[in-house]
């Protein structure tokens, strides 16, 4: 396989936060660049800069009190990408600046036997499958972990493999929004999760800037999926082996604010279950999943008709393997390129 059809992979080795943003912004120093310059235009067509500045401004000086080691992983990728540290940040933020849902994203999660699988197709705007890099690094605390994530944003923005034995993903859920702590933080903090309730509480922190979806399976077999509202969460400890989420709710506690119909999203989570429910729950079958056109064009693999920034296409996918402390990923949808296999070290 060619570069051009792999994600650019960046090994940290041994860090702190400050030299893993450090690394990061060096080896993606034009990708970023070229995302902040790509996020900063779309933003300016819907306001002006000025009114996005306090935004960011806001969303440093929260994240400094709430979680300043990643605000210095963020301060460390925009000093060594010669990035200004607001355009930065608003670039890291991206879904909670324009501040919309998609029906994008679909989660599998796999736990039978010896087999403890998370599969995840990453659906944004066409064009992005340029703009996602994979990275492994050991923090300063003994840690480790693998992610795919967007570039000009942190570990834990799309998938991640931690050395505790938790893998995660997530999908956007409702649509509403206020001030508060941006996702790409949360999903940050969720990478250092030493165990699944940790990862709860991780996940639940208040007050949050959207609603999301997030879902996780431990080395032990378990699984936990989380929707949260701005103020309501609700927390499902899966039984029977696998679970499947995309963009709709799922939880009795939170169906009254959904409010949109969603049939992408119903028809994904539809053609998932069903192949989960009868073949044998294998890393071939999640790869089959990911790159079904089943229920064509509300498909799991999904393709943009056009270049437009409102239509939904699959810009990368991923399976993790807890069994294998493994992170396998393509570049553009699975259906066109072959997964690429990273290994954790711990």
């Amino acid at each position: 396989m060619t570069n051009e059809h792999r994600l650019p992979y960046i090994d940290v080795g041994a860090t702190s936060h400050l030299g893993l943003g450090l690394a990061v912004g060096e080896h993606l120093r034009d990708s970023i660049r070229a995302q902040c310059d790509k996020a900063l235009r779309l933003y300016l067509s819907h306001a002006s800069k000025p009114s996005l500045m306090p935004v960011a401004e806001r969303i440093v000086r929260q994240g400094s009190r709430v979680f300043p080691r990643y605000i210095e992983e963020l301060r460390g990728m925009a000093e060594a990408a010669s990035v200004d540290l607001h355009d930065l940040v608003l670039t890291c933020v991206e879904e909670s600046v324009m501040n919309t849902i998609r029906q994008r994203c679909t989660t599998i999660a796999v736990a039978q036997e010896a087999r403890v699988l998370l599969g995840h197709n990453e659906d944004w705007a066409p064009g992005y499958e340029d703009s996602l890099y994979v990275v492994q690094a050991e923090m300063e605390d003994g840690r480790s972990f693998l992610s795919l994530a967007y570039t000009g944003s942190l570990p834990g923005s799309s998938v991640a493999l931690n050395s505790n034995g938790i893998a995660f993903s997530g999908n956007s859920i409702l649509n509403s929004h206020q001030q508060g702590i941006p996702k790409n933080l949360i999903l940050r903090s969720q990478i250092e999760a030493r165990t699944l309730e940790e990862f709860v509480d991780l996940a639940t922190i208040e007050p949050r800037t959207i609603p999301n979806n997030t879902m996780a399976v431990d080395r032990a077999g378990r699984i936990v999926n989380i929707e949260m509202g701005l103020r309501e969460h609700a927390v499902h400890h899966v039984a029977g082996g696998f679970a499947v989420h995309t963009n709709h709710v799922l939880s009795e506690e939170l169906k009254h604010l959904d409010t949109v119909e969603r049939p992408c999203s119903k028809a994904r989570r539809k053609t998932a279950t069903e192949m989960l429910a009868t073949s044998e729950p294998t890393k071939h079958l999640v790869k089959r999943i990911l790159r079904s056109h089943e229920r064509w064009p509300y498909s799991v693999c999904l393709h943009a008709p056009s270049n437009n920034y409102d239509e939904a296409h699959t810009v990368a996918s991923a399976i993790v393997d807890v069994s294998a402390m493994s992170l396998s990923v393509t570049k553009g949808p699975p259906c066109e390129s072959e997964y690429v296999t990273y290994h954790l070290r711990n």
